[in-house]
């Protein structure tokens, strides 16, 4: 049986952490966006992997930064600790640069970051394309 008073004091209240917690992942979303492009080794490294991309015609579909990378963010942006594990995992992207997700990746060790491009797949029994 429900109370309807203390029914809906309990529904506003987690409406309000929701709220707040979705304003602390924004923040964070974007002040960890602002960290990557403030690093001018990153960037060059989505440029340079971008443009072989692009000779290939191929688009961009996610980023991939190394553990280290994603400790550099957090010494300089505070995530909310219920984020952390998710995107630590792999699980949740770290933020996007754009509109492109950019993921930890633990398997990423001999470089800073990896842009993953799109890709046409073709059969060679019928040579349909699959992308």
């Amino acid at each position: 049986m429900k109370i309807p008073i203390l029914s809906n004091w309990i529904e506003k209240q987690v409406e309000k952490r929701l709220q707040s917690r979705g304003i602390l992942l924004e923040k964070f979303f974007k002040e960890a966006r602002d960290a990557i492009l403030g690093n001018d080794m990153l960037m060059d490294a989505m440029a340079k992997q971008r443009v072989l991309l692009l000779k290939h015609n191929r688009k961009p579909i996610a980023i991939f930064v190394s553990k280290e990378v994603f400790e550099d963010v957090l010494s300089k942006v505070v995530a909310p600790s219920c984020a952390q594990k998710r995107i630590r995992e792999g699980k949740s992207p770290l933020t996007d640069v754009a509109k492109v997700p950019v993921y930890v990746s633990s398997l990423l060790e001999d470089a800073a970051l990896f842009v993953v491009g799109s890709i046409t797949w073709k059969s060679e029994v019928n040579n349909d394309s699959h992308e």
